[in-house]
């Protein structure tokens, strides 16, 4: 291809719209200049000093955005995008972006690159298997799109442990944050929710303290939590769904879910979806007994840097 040139991001109107325009060809999707800026809007980003743009001419035709070393909870695992337009795939332009992110990734204090790409995509598999990286695990999204049959709520929890939701808690963020990296850090992979990411977190529009659930044992120390979200927008979300795990496997888990899916169902939402990071796995037998369905699967892969 002639009159290709990769030069960095600049925070002005021409490349916000390049950007955008290389994102929404590459996905399908339909973002404006400000969502695809609300998307990459966490504190800890930067994308003059995270991304990387190509052109064609004046044509801009790919880029590709290093994250920083923070764990964003609101999207799959990873700490890299790379975006070619479907007319320049091909040309070796995802292997040159890649070059540029190596280093970059080194300087951010990144020990390995990570993506999630659709278990479907097998020229991105092809592509990422090419150029040293491994497959180390799969990830699964799962909807359950009715309001039937929910599964019993925390009506049916033993006696002396109880179901409360952090409505009105003067401290729900800082509480819902102890709970899930205390409960979080017996699970193989968990990322702490760090002071940075509750602030970016409690100022979205997903933050519904009134969705958020905590099981208390007979003494009252908690011992499990569920977030649920989404009733602004009418599609929920459940989240970071945990257990002590003592307490596991004696269906604390279903009536977590029940009381957020109940909670979600009072507020008028039809669908909800969920995430887990791994196949066949407690959290995923837990998701398919209350009704989920599996819509999409992802596989996880990882490449060393040197």
């Amino acid at each position: 291809m002639e009159g290709l040139r990769i030069e960095g991001y600049v925070d002005d109107p021409a490349h916000r719209a390049a950007l955008t325009a290389v994102v929404n060809a590459t996905r399908g999707t339909h973002w404006s200049v400000d969502e695809v800026a609300q998307f990459y809007g966490h504190p800890a980003f930067a994308l003059e000093r995270d991304a990387r743009l190509v052109w064609q001419g004046a044509t801009p035709i790919a880029a590709a955005i290093c994250y920083p070393t923070i764990h964003l909870p609101d999207r799959a695992p990873g700490n890299f995008e790379i975006f070619v337009v479907p007319a320049a795939r091909g040309h070796g332009l995802g292997g040159r972006l890649l070059a540029h992110l190596e280093p970059a990734a080194r300087a951010r204090g990144h020990h390995v690159l990570e993506t999630t790409i659709d278990q479907q995509d097998l020229p991105g598999r092809h592509f990422l298997l090419a150029h040293g990286f491994r497959i180390v695990g799969q990830a699964a999204h799962l909807v359950r799109a009715t309001r039937d049959d929910l599964p019993g709520p925390g009506g049916a929890l033993p006696a002396g442990f109880t179901l409360t939701s952090l409505a009105g808690h003067p401290e729900a963020g800082e509480l819902y944050r102890d709970l899930c990296n205390r409960l979080g850090a017996y699970d193989a992979g968990y990322n702490l929710i760090e002071p940075e990411d509750l602030a970016v977190m409690v100022a979205g529009a997903d933050w519904e303290p009134a969705g958020i659930f905590m099981l208390s044992d007979p003494e009252g120390r908690p011992v499990g939590v569920i977030r649920a979200s989404g009733t602004r927008q009418g599609s929920g979300y459940l989240h970071e769904i945990r257990i002590d795990p003592a307490y596991r496997g004696r269906n604390f888990g279903t009536a977590l879910v029940g009381t957020a899916l109940a909670y979600l169902a009072e507020q008028g939402v039809q669908e909800t979806a969920l995430d887990t990071a791994e196949i066949d796995t407690p959290p995923y037998r837990l998701a398919i007994r209350c009704g989920f369905v599996e819509q999409h699967r992802w596989q996880q892969l990882l490449k060393p840097l040197a």
